[in-house]
């Protein structure tokens, strides 16, 4: 009976078992087949990236290192080697610049410049950055390096000093060329680095429009003055597709966007303003949450704070009772040594008095416990 019964029991086991494995399958199906939560960001681009400036906190990242051409982007380097050159007293923006038949006969977009007319090279920094002139391009790339391969050289050199690792630049304005790539990671890289470089750059991508010859030519970055908009650069052909690079103000915070291979541009509006919009009631939320817990931690310190005095004045009240034993002790021995032990005993209660004084001090300049933030990944050194 005793083995019929463990026998019974052992069975009923295995078909519990047996049971809890079937359940447990089906739950696990049942919620891999569920959908992304809806608070997360998709969006309809190739890839895209998106950084708190201030604290250097990756607030959103789709497909940041897929290697994308970087059309016209790729003249915010070309910017930031030519005011290097400035900055080091190599070029002058104030410069009349001649503009070469190989500068004027550039296709794509253009300022409309003309063989053997004379610009300052600070317009056409401006025309590069408001109206993505590639004529303008060639002609500072000429200026400043004497020739376009030399310049591109250059080009290179900075991405590799500023750590784009995954970038190429085959020509000074992003026009097609093989193997010319960038990632949306390399071009976050670059804008953080141009800026921080060259602040006074963004009144040049901040210009709702140029004029030359005669020629009003209005900025190709249509977002600009929307959402906080304030810069940077757009960049659009058929193998990149379009891309943007925004810079948005909001509340005191800073945002560096990089959208990349949009399949429009209306897309890359779209979804570029999407992504600041996501961007900014992230950081609103972390703000909240650091707001809290910076309150909980002056409270607690607050709380603590009293009772240190209490504790200092309480040691002092018994090192001072201390210096009086000592001094009548010093009184009842004899008589030869009632001057020598007073007076030592009066030392003594300076010293007790100064140890005191210093414990005080400690008690009033007791730091507040600060909050810290978790690390984030910061940029490469230049």
């Amino acid at each position: 009976m005793i083995r019929v019964f463990w026998r019974s029991m052992v069975v009923s086991r295995k078909r519990v078992a047996t049971c809890m494995s079937v359940i447990c399958c089906a739950f696990l199906f049942f919620f891999a087949a569920l959908p992304v939560c809806a608070g997360q960001l998709s969006l309809e681009v190739g890839s895209a990236v998106l950084l708190d400036t201030r604290s250097k906190r990756l607030l959103y990242e789709q497909n940041s290192a897929r290697k994308i051409p970087p059309a016209s982007l790729t003249k915010v380097m070309a910017m930031y080697v030519a005011l290097d050159a400035v900055k080091a007293g190599k070029a002058s923006l104030r410069t009349p610049v001649r503009i070469s038949q190989a500068a004027a006969g550039t296709g794509g977009s253009s300022m409309r410049l003309k063989a053997g007319e004379r610009v300052r090279l600070e317009d056409l920094l401006r025309g590069m950055a408001v109206v993505s002139a590639n004529d303008a391009s060639v002609a500072v790339a000429e200026h400043i390096a004497g020739s376009q391969a030399a310049f591109v050289g250059m080009m290179n050199r900075k991405a590799a000093q500023i750590g784009m690792k995954n970038t190429v630049f085959k020509t000074p304005h992003g026009l097609p060329a093989n193997g010319q790539v960038t990632t949306a990671s390399d071009m976050l890289i670059l804008a953080c680095r141009y800026l921080e470089a060259h602040p006074s750059a963004r009144y040049y991508h901040d210009a709702p429009a140029i004029i030359h010859n005669g020629i009003t030519m209005q900025n190709t970055n249509r977002l600009l003055g929307k959402d906080s908009v304030n810069g940077l650069k757009t960049g659009f052909t058929r193998d990149s597709g379009y891309n943007v690079i925004l810079t948005s103000k909001r509340n005191g915070r800073e945002m560096v966007a990089v959208v990349m291979r949009a399949p429009s541009g209306e897309v890359r509006s779209r979804e570029a303003r999407r992504l600041l919009n996501y961007g900014a009631n992230l950081q609103a939320s972390l703000d909240k949450k650091t707001t809290k817990a910076s309150s909980k931690s002056s409270a607690k310190s607050a709380k603590k704070s009293p009772e240190q005095p209490k504790k200092t004045a309480e040691a002092a009240a018994v090192r001072s009772a201390n210096g009086k034993k000592t001094q009548t002790a010093a009184f009842a021995s004899g008589k030869g040594k009632k001057t020598q032990a007073a007076a030592s005993a009066s030392a003594k209660g300076k010293k007790t008095q100064t140890v005191a004084s210093a414990s005080d001090r400690k008690g009033k300049s007791s730091p507040l416990p600060r909050l810290v933030l978790p690390q984030t990944a910061s940029l490469p050194p230049t």
